[in-house]
């Protein structure tokens, strides 16, 4: 059975269901706490903010490795046998070119092309992952399924079930071959590597670099975060690291100039504005809310006439937009 899922609670599971979701956070928040976290809340989703020392997480991340818990971020999938072509023609990346365990970075953009969220997209051989910001999931499943018409399309909110620790970092990768000596490793990015873990059980890792050096998402069941979380941590100070809350995350990713929907890109923007088209734009299709055009790259042409900077002299630093 495949990690991520579609699926349907009969009334009898409904109970169950939730107990056991509740049970799984309260136990990922008492780990936390007993680290030491101090909790914020991002989309109206509740994160680590800091452990102890926001200057030596930053270090962490910069210099060695740090380990996050982003188990808050949407994760949603989508199933169907028509599921890559609908996807094709809601996001501005090239869906039908994914082949199985690969992913790409895109946007979902409405009908005047701006941006309603940003996507990290990763094809399954029985579904599609999406990952996006905390507190995006039900406005996505809304905007994807007011647009199924007669597709064979279903889209589920998997965030529950599923959790994400993300490692990040110059030595993320020493730090995750020193956990998982006898598993195989994604080499490009936004590739999948599918292993069985006797600890974790089944657990996705996909090569993502979220701050631009190196970096490794692990997808897995929620009731295995814990574990694995502590078993990581005698990996990350051998690496001269550790844990990492968000307010670390957020100064390396405004000093490396990488926007965040929600914080530095909203609804109103165009995902050339952001500086995405050569990471989220394909050229090689007509694009959804962009019409359909000869020529795609004419959309890009002329509108790049903003860019985004890093404010850090501000007490909430942001990138923000500023004209050429």
């Amino acid at each position: 059975m495949p990690l991520f899922f579609c699926f349907r609670l009969s009334v009898r599971s409904v109970s169950f269901y939730f107990n056991l979701v509740m049970s799984n956070k309260s136990d990922i928040r008492e780990f936390h706490q007993s680290a030491g976290a101090q909790f914020c809340r991002v989309g109206n989703e509740g994160l680590v903010e800091k452990y102890q020392n926001e200057s030596v997480e930053y270090g962490y991340l910069t210099q060695t490795v740090g380990l996050l818990d982003f188990s808050a971020r949407g994760r949603l999938c989508v199933c169907g046998d028509d599921r890559v072509r609908f996807l094709n023609g809601q996001v501005t990346n090239d869906v039908k070119i994914l082949k199985y365990f690969e992913g790409c970075y895109a946007a979902l953009v409405d009908a005047k092309a701006k941006m309603q969220s940003d996507l990290f997209l990763y094809q399954l051989p029985d579904e599609i992952l999406l990952d996006m910001e905390p507190g995006y999931g039900p406005a996505v499943i809304k905007r994807l399924e007011s647009h199924i018409i007669a597709e064979e399309v279903r889209v589920s909110d998997v965030s529950d079930l599923f959790g994400l620790l993300t490692i990040q970092g110059p030595l993320a990768e020493e730090s995750l071959r020193a956990l998982f000596s006898d598993l195989s490793f994604p080499d490009a990015p936004f590739q999948i590597c599918v292993n069985e873990s006797p600890q974790f059980g089944e657990v996705y890792i996909v090569n993502h670099a979220r701050l631009g050096s190196s970096g490794f998402d692990c997808f897995l069941r929620t009731e295995s975060v814990v574990d694995m979380a502590k078993a990581f941590k005698s990996p990350l100070e051998e690496q001269g690291g550790g844990y990492c809350g968000w307010r670390a995350f957020e100064t390396v990713r405004i000093e490396k100039s990488i926007p965040r929907f929600g914080a530095d890109l909203d609804e109103s923007t165009l995902p050339p504005e952001a500086g995405l088209e050569k990471t989220a734009i394909s050229v090689r299709k007509g694009l959804h809310g962009f019409g359909t055009m000869e020529k795609p790259r004419d959309f890009c042409a002329g509108l790049n006439s903003i860019h985004l900077l890093g404010n850090y002299r501000k007490r909430e630093p942001r990138l923000f937009l500023m004209e050429k």
